[in-house]
């Protein structure tokens, strides 16, 4: 059987809840969306502006009606143009704010050509806004050098007592925190995360960032280094 997942639209960031009970209202009473122009058609809420539309187009919401999300992402002002246009249109025949009203609409909307984003785009965008990743994990591509190194897992390492032992783990940098010591160097705390539940905090001291600072970016894959040490009840690597 296909796996699915099921994903409420108010839970996406920036949407908000009178778009999204918008949203369902219409699909309820007229059924599914047939294409992006009958979506911007249909719903007709001045809540469905360039800043709910931009994070519902990088969700991923519009996959399903065959937009490309970094060509409606460059194409934007032309959809919200349309949008007005539809408004204007149902307005003028006695239709506006109406879910059962005819939609007299002819026009279509043409988006012009743009770079297809990237899986490791459309990741980002699924963790800013949905807090996931959901159309794949970024990991995924390094499984197998992650293996060939014999890194542990996150939610094994947060297992770890004994601050002797030095051990490896690699994810995804979630998080990145820059703070200044008492004596003005810099480190950062650094959030790890990979399949485990919960992700780990790595501690970054100046000399090994002096080193490494390039690597320390959200959204970079690393393998680290480090003892665990617990603080407060909590595990963290010092790198």
């Amino acid at each position: 059987a296909r796996r699915r997942i099921r994903f409420g639209l108010l839970a996406i960031k920036n949407v908000g809840e009178q778009v999204t009970r918008s949203v369902i209202e219409e699909r309820l009473a007229r059924g599914p969306f047939k294409t992006f122009e009958d979506f911007l058609s249909r719903v007709q809420h001045k809540d469905l502006n360039k800043k709910s539309l931009e994070s519902l187009t990088k969700s991923g919401v519009f996959d399903s009606l065959g937009i490309e999300r970094n060509q409606a992402l460059e194409n934007l002002d032309d959809i919200l143009r349309f949008t007005t246009s539809a408004r204007r249109s149902n307005g003028a025949n006695g239709n506006s704010g109406s879910l059962f009203g005819a939609m007299t609409l002819t026009a279509t909307l043409k988006l012009k050509p743009a770079e297809p984003a990237s899986a490791a785009q459309k990741l980002a965008w699924e963790k800013e806004l949905l807090g996931l990743y959901l159309s794949d994990h970024p990991l995924n591509p390094y499984l197998a050098k992650i293996k060939a190194t014999k890194a542990l897992p996150l939610s094994e390492l947060r297992l770890v007592k004994n601050d002797r032992l030095m051990l490896v783990g690699a994810g995804i940098v979630s998080h990145i925190q820059k703070i200044f010591t008492k004596s003005g160097q810099p480190m950062i705390f650094a959030t790890l995360e990979d399949f485990s539940p919960k992700p780990l905090e790595v501690v970054v001291f100046n000399n090994t960032l002096q080193r490494t600072l390039p690597l320390w970016k959200e959204n970079s894959v690393l393998l680290v280094q480090g003892r665990i040490y617990w603080r407060n009840g909590e595990p963290k690597m010092i790198c």
